[in-house]
């Protein structure tokens, strides 16, 4: 049967849990480890099948749509994110080498130094301002940064921030029980650093239980030294040897590093893997969907409103009192949300800034037009 939505947040609401579900994947890449059309020799080495990839992704997604009777979504999906010119800029199955950094962070990261270091001082700037600025002053600094980060002087350096994080997981991996028979599914080649378990393509390390128990017993410098590879193994360290290898350990690191691989050495201090941005927990269809909740809560502000103005016939100032000082945060909101307004909707002044402290709790409020 098609399923059918009144209005958009319906059909927004029906997404999310399809999301949470797993049901849905906007991922180029696919678990190969439960795809009965790759062979376990296929997983081990794993080989990317491009073009599978890409027709299992908009297959799925394509079925979605025909269920849901979502003609126009599918249109939309299609002409911004499938079709050949689209899919290239963001499918990671394009492309044999897998990013160490966190796109999504990075460009965050990149926003947000442009808009609170240089476009809070101008309101709505033209595009050749705008222009002008990334060019003679934001450039410039990342140049010198690469520049200082990629020249090496001698000095000491601190270490990047992931290689804490890194260690726990390690350290975590190591301590974890491994559930006795293994699941046929799971191949785990241990010299090339690879595993088909779900829990390797979803790690920010690309490592696993199965993989870390299955290298010798890795000492404290060996978190200091480590380097990462866009291409298996994706951690080279002398000391990171197979279980029960006795070949002397090479002098040398794998000979896939490059200039970029050192890179990522660089203290950028973005990585937060515990820090979820993504509501996972598990769809509960009796909770209150958003309209339900907004309206219910804007029914209470109303009626209240309309009590307080019968209050004031009676000019009694422990009732003002007691407005004041239990309803402090409400009235801060208030007024941090209005003046938020004020300022988008005025042409004089500056631009209002995202991250400013003052107005952090009006960050999600959108002036009315």
């Amino acid at each position: 049967a098609v399923e059918t939505f009144l209005d958009a947040e319906s059909f927004y609401n029906a997404l999310r849990a399809q999301f949470k579900d797993g049901s849905v994947n906007f991922h180029g890449a696919y678990p190969m480890a439960f795809d009965p059309l790759v062979s376990p020799r296929e997983r081990i080495q794993m080989v990317t099948a491009e073009i599978r990839i890409k027709r299992w992704a908009v297959t799925q997604m394509y079925k979605f749509c025909v269920e849901h009777d979502l003609r126009e979504v599918w249109a939309y999906l299609w002409e911004n994110w499938y079709r050949s010119s689209r899919w290239e800029l963001w499918a990671r199955s394009v492309y044999p080498e897998i990013p160490i950094l966190k796109t999504t962070m990075i460009l965050e990261s990149h926003w947000r130094r442009i808009k609170q270091d240089f476009l809070h001082h101008f309101h709505m700037p033209r595009c050749d301002l705008l222009a002008w600025i990334l060019i003679v002053k934001l450039a410039p600094t990342y140049y010198q940064k690469l520049e200082r980060l990629l020249t090496d002087t001698g000095r000491y350096r601190e270490l990047p921030a992931w290689r804490k994080d890194f260690k726990l997981q390690w350290r975590r991996h190591e301590k974890t029980p491994i559930t006795l028979p293994v699941n046929p599914a799971y191949k785990t080649d241990v010299k090339k650093g690879l595993c088909t378990c779900p829990s390797m393509p979803t790690s920010r390390f690309l490592i696993c239980k199965h993989y870390v128990q299955g290298v010798e017993h890795v000492p404290p410098v060996f978190f200091l030294e480590v380097k990462r590879q866009r291409l298996p193994p994706f951690w080279t360290h002398p000391t990171l040897r197979p279980l029960g290898d006795n070949s002397a350990p090479e002098d040398e690191p794998n000979g896939n590093s490059t200039l970029e691989d050192m890179a990522v050495d660089v203290p950028t201090g973005l990585d937060d893997e515990d820090k979820d941005l993504v509501d996972t927990r598990p769809h509960d269809s009796d909770r209150q969907t958003f309209l339900e909740s907004m309206d219910e809560n804007i029914d209470v502000i109303l009626e209240f409103t309309r009590g307080l103005k019968y209050q004031r016939q009676f000019r009694d100032q422990r009732m003002l009192e007691t407005v004041e000082r239990e309803g402090a945060s409400f009235l801060r909101l208030a007024r941090a949300c209005l003046a938020k307004e004020k300022r988008l909707t005025s042409t004089r002044g500056s631009y209002f800034s995202t991250w400013d402290k003052s107005s952090g709790s009006a960050m999600y409020y959108r002036a009315r037009p």
